[in-house]
């Protein structure tokens, strides 16, 4: 698979519960990884450690065309992961109840963010505590109909900012504003800490099944964004 300039390509991950062979687990993951799996003590805490890292490096392997459990990843000061084999190469996974998303692009910053929206969540506090005020402020004119989906565009398309910059939750939410409104395009509204930095971001927004909502936030022009859904097609040799 190739990659254009301005190209994203996103790929949905189920998070599922099967029971993978040894042989299996460790053509796909790196000893470190293969480590990382046996220390954990819960069922979902396995399938979703499984899900999303046998997928992503599968995923990541017909990009790069190399061997899964080869793929060498570092860390920048942040911990955002990076390919060692080529540091053009931009990634980012986000997950959410039973779903992940994995968002690819060459030459850019980027960040993704899934959310399940069928839970109860105090919006108003949380919007309160964490958007802007301008932010807060257009949640309350928003019918109880809508809430929802409002405060999930807001959240997702903040965290895909926050996970592009490569800080995360370091960076304060309210110190930039996102479009949240149902009909209004995903958009980065303002960046008051630096006031021209609004105009190098693409936000986009989709829902990536029913029940979710996904934001994609890149440092450039999106030019093209193609929708994946991953399928697990490797078999372990015998």
């Amino acid at each position: 698979m190739n990659l254009n300039e301005g190209q994203i390509d996103v790929w949905t991950i189920p998070v599922l519960s099967k029971v993978y062979t040894e042989d299996y687990i460790s053509c796909l993951l790196s000893d470190a990884e293969q480590e990382r799996y046996q220390r954990f003590h819960f069922d979902k805490d396995k399938d979703l450690f499984l899900s999303t890292h046998i997928a992503v490096r599968s995923i990541i392997a017909n990009y790069i065309k190399q061997a899964p459990a080869s793929i060498e990843f570092g860390y920048h000061s942040k911990n955002k992961p990076f390919l060692k084999e080529d540091p053009s190469f931009e990634f980012n996974l986000s997950h959410s109840h039973k779903l992940a998303i994995l968002g690819i692009t060459k030459n850019a910053q980027l960040g993704v963010d899934i959310e399940y929206i069928q839970r109860e969540v105090e919006y108003m506090e949380l919007a309160e505590r964490f958007f802007s005020k301008q932010e807060a402020k257009k949640l309350k004119s928003v019918e109880q109909g809508d809430l929802s989906k409002a405060f999930f565009n807001c959240w997702t398309r903040k965290e895909a900012f926050i996970k592009a910059t490569g800080d995360g939750l370091s960076f304060p939410l309210d110190l930039f504003e996102v479009s949240l409104l149902p009909w209004e395009e995903p958009a980065l509204l303002a960046t008051p800490f630096d006031p021209a930095e609004k105009a190098h971001w693409d936000l986009a927004a989709y829902s990536p099944r029913e029940d979710y909502l996904a934001a994609i936030a890149m440092r450039g022009k999106m030019k093209q964004i193609n929708y994946f859904t991953y399928e697990e097609t490797f078999k372990a040799p015998n």
